[in-house]
């Protein structure tokens, strides 16, 4: 069960990268932005 939980939390956890990669690229326009997204997903990633 637990490791179904983690699975999930995995899953979730990739979607959510995946969400602010495609905001990283979207917000490409300033580098102080992307900065600020890259700085997300490494929290997301810890």
């Amino acid at each position: 069960m637990l490791q179904l939980d983690y699975k999930l939390f995995k899953n979730q956890l990739k979607q959510i990268c995946r969400i602010q990669m495609s905001l990283l690229n979207f917000r490409n326009v300033t580098g102080h932005d992307r900065e600020k997204a890259s700085a997300g997903i490494k929290i997301e990633l810890k």
